[in-house]
């Protein structure tokens, strides 16, 4: 939530981490920079940054001014802020974590379109079919005549939905609308930093792995950033966790920082942290050297950047074709049944009469 009470969207949080970065690399006091920006922009992310300008003239460290200023801030921003603070790398810790916000709101806008087209389809399908179903109980009726239907369980429930349409109409109308209205007030977020992937997000086949990828992109580029500037390992690890917003790798990083602190090697330390991917766990066994170091970790960190890329591109182009083929062939299904079996179970009715 901002000073004023209303929160900050991702949109402005981007707007205030390129503000920032491009102040620190210019030269300019943060405190001037963020000032002018208060003057010019008129809205929340306006008086939030003459907030945060106030505080910086107070005497207040970035971290601290932004905590103050910005209550609710996510956990991961004021760690990428530290995390830059003590590299001496702020714009590029900055960069980062704009870049990420921008993948979950690209990502977000994608899954959104991949859905609209099918739901609209699904809720034109079911129009058709209540009406079908609502014109078609006089003519059934008249067409079964005297004939009666004992068996069949599924020409029972089809005359059960065709008597009691009013009591079940409504049903998928209203389970439609719960969902969107769940997608809009978890899974939105969830796609968001410091944000646990929400049950709907799960159900998307591979989302959650493009997430977790992009978490393990951050973590190595955040620890080579602040080993490359003389942050010890261990230090460098813990920053780095709390970087991605990831309970998991924040604990994973801890726990492994807490072994190297104790004395123990990293090979040893790696031991049991299953957790952690199998290729970075080799780079930090084998990587003794610094620059080694270095290296393998923006190497790792560009390899889990474009597999999350590339999932995330499969994700765009087969979830909406999927969807499609789900709810329009299940359509084409649903309509066959209804019309073609009771006409068999009429014949066969005749037959055997």
């Amino acid at each position: 939530m901002s000073e004023s009470g209303r929160p900050l969207t991702p949109e402005q949080l981007i707007a205030l981490n390129e503000e920032i970065a491009t102040l620190v690399m210019a030269g300019v006091p943060l405190e001037l920079g963020l000032r002018a920006l208060g003057s010019d922009v008129p809205s929340v992310l306006g008086r939030v940054s003459q907030t945060i300008a106030i505080q910086l003239q107070a005497g207040q460290s970035l971290p601290d001014a932004l905590q103050t200023s910005i209550p609710g801030l996510p956990r991961i921003y004021l760690a990428a802020v530290e995390a830059g603070m003590r590299s001496g790398q702020l714009p590029r810790t900055l960069e980062l974590l704009c870049r990420f916000l921008q993948q979950g709101l690209d990502l977000r806008q994608r899954i959104e379109f991949a859905f609209l087209y099918p739901l609209l389809v699904m809720l034109l399908a079911y129009g058709l079919f209540v009406t079908f179903v609502i014109e078609s109980v006089q003519h059934w009726t008249e067409l079964w005549g005297d004939i009666a239907l004992q068996h069949g369980t599924f020409m029972l429930t089809y005359q059960f939905f065709c008597l009691n349409w009013p009591i079940w109409v409504g049903i998928l109308p209203a389970l439609v609308l719960l969902t969107v209205g769940c997608w809009f007030w978890f899974g939105r977020r969830s796609l968001m930093p410091d944000r646990r992937p929400s049950l709907l997000v799960r159900l998307i086949p591979g989302l959650h792995g493009v997430i977790r990828l992009w978490h393990w992109s951050i973590f190595c580029e955040t620890s080579a950033l602040l080993i490359e500037h003389q942050v010890t390992l261990p230090e460098a690890l813990r920053l780095s966790g709390a970087t991605t917003g990831n309970p998991l790798i924040d604990h994973e990083s801890s726990r492994l920082a807490e072994c190297i602190e104790q004395g123990k090697s990293a090979a040893d330390s790696l031991r049991d942290r299953r957790q952690i991917p199998t290729f970075l766990r080799w780079v930090l066994s084998n990587s003794t050297q610094p620059t080694a170091l270095l290296s393998s970790l923006r190497q790792a960190a560009g390899l889990y950047y474009e597999r999350a890329q590339r999932r995330a591109e499969a994700i765009k182009t087969w979830l909406p074709l999927g969807l499609i083929v789900l709810i329009g062939g299940g359509a084409v299904l649903l309509y066959a049944l209804t019309c073609l079996i009771p006409i068999i179970n009429m014949i066969g009715e005749l037959t055997d009469a």
